[in-house]
């Protein structure tokens, strides 16, 4: 006569429990995030909050109105292109205007100043003379 299979004990229950818990949060809630995330640039809304943001970032730290229709992150190079772009002085005429901005970011100076960008590539670029000169702020020397 066979017994029945003894029920698994609580300890050993317990651990197993625990194991699950962590796997799900320790690989897959990660991989959940970062699918969620790579799956929201693909929302033209979005990008265009994203964009506005980064208008609104540039204009209080730097003094550039910057305007973009669209852009696309590279995500090898750490980067951006940014689609129709126009660069000026706030509430004038945009001082230069490009089809395609191709902009690599050091990603460590995002959340801090100055920002620092590695390489700049235009295409189609209008840079239109009787605009006026952004003031940019000035930097304090260091010592």
């Amino acid at each position: 006569m066979s017994e029945p299979n003894p029920q698994p004990r609580p300890r050993r229950r317990r651990l197993r429990r625990i194991f699950w818990t962590a796997l799900w949060v320790l690989v897959v809630l990660p991989a959940v995030i970062v699918i969620a995330i790579l799956a929201s640039f693909r929302s033209a809304g979005v990008r265009q909050a994203i964009l506005g943001r980064i208008s609104s970032v540039l204009a209080e730290d730097y003094g550039l109105a910057i305007t973009a229709k669209d852009f696309t992150p590279i995500w090898r190079r750490s980067g951006v292109e940014l689609r129709e772009v126009r660069v000026g002085a706030p509430g004038a005429t945009p001082l230069a205007t490009a089809r395609r901005v191709i902009a690599v970011i050091d990603l460590g100076t995002l959340r801090d100043r100055p920002l620092v960008v590695r390489s700049l590539e235009a295409d189609g670029l209008f840079v239109d003379l009787t605009a006026p000169i952004p003031k940019l702020p000035q930097s304090t020397p260091e010592e």
